[in-house]
């Protein structure tokens, strides 16, 4: 499995976020080949009251676009430190097929300023 590593993400005006798609990738990628994903991150002591979530939308098979029916809030720790989140792919019914789309959005909702580290996303 590939990851990302090493990323510095801060809140921009409009949004916070990155987007891998694999709807053109080839071979296709299958979401039964991925059962989990794991994300280490590090969000700052001083990361605003507003940022306490991270909003990952999971698209694959007839899911093509971000929609808040398929995705996870990850309740974040703001304390300097890493910490890894992860998420069960296999527990969720509507990961299947081939995948399209992977985003990440840092903070459902932040303030300027608001920075999160990613280390790696497996």
């Amino acid at each position: 499995m590939s990851y990302i590593d090493i990323f510095l993400f801060k809140y921009l005006p409009k949004y916070a976020l990155f987007s891998l798609s694999f709807g053109q990738s080839m071979p296709l990628l299958k979401a039964d080949d991925y059962k989990a994903m794991e994300i280490t991150y590090k969000s700052p002591a001083d990361t605003s009251d507003k940022a306490i979530n991270l909003q990952v939308f999971l698209c694959a098979g007839d899911v093509t676009d971000p929609n808040a029916s398929y995705q996870v809030m990850c309740p974040i720790t703001k304390d300097g430190e890493y910490h890894t989140i992860t998420i069960n792919l296999a527990a969720l019914s509507y990961w299947q097929g081939d995948i399209n789309l992977i985003r990440m959005d840092f903070y459902d909702q932040s303030s300027v300023g608001d920075t999160m580290y990613i280390k790696s996303i497996k």
